[in-house]
């Protein structure tokens, strides 16, 4: 019997940041990010620690299901006054409608840079 649990190369914490590098690279695109990685502390303990910042949003990003996005958005909304925001293309189908009652959350780059733009964190490129 194997004592070890083979962990799929989608759920590593390497894919985990990777994934948030490559979705930080697209939306940076249009979009002015203020902050990665951000930690923030509460009674001298870390608290949470935010993905993406833009000016008026703090954006997590998930590569897996998703099974602990509602408690950060959570811890978010209780640290800042910035919009939290969930992002994740693999997110299992009851998480989604956990967070989508309470939070805005987004399945692809192009709606979240859309929803950003109107915000008024980044401009939309004119074609010429």
């Amino acid at each position: 019997m194997n004592r070890y649990k083979r962990v799929p190369s989608h759920e590593s914490k390497d894919f985990g940041k990777k994934y948030e590098d490559e979705v930080a690279r697209i939306i940076g695109k249009l979009i002015k990010i203020t902050s990665r990685g951000k930690v923030y502390y509460k009674n001298g303990r870390r608290f949470c620690e935010t993905d993406i910042e833009t000016k008026s949003s703090a954006i997590e990003v998930k590569s897996g299901r998703g099974n602990d996005m509602l408690s950060q958005l959570n811890r978010y909304s209780q640290v800042t006054k910035k919009e939290p925001i969930g992002f994740g293309k693999k997110l299992r189908l009851p998480n989604k409608r956990e967070i989508r009652k309470r939070f805005k959350l987004f399945e692809d780059e192009d709606s979240l840079t859309d929803y950003l733009v109107s915000k008024g964190d980044g401009k939309r490129w004119r074609k010429k």
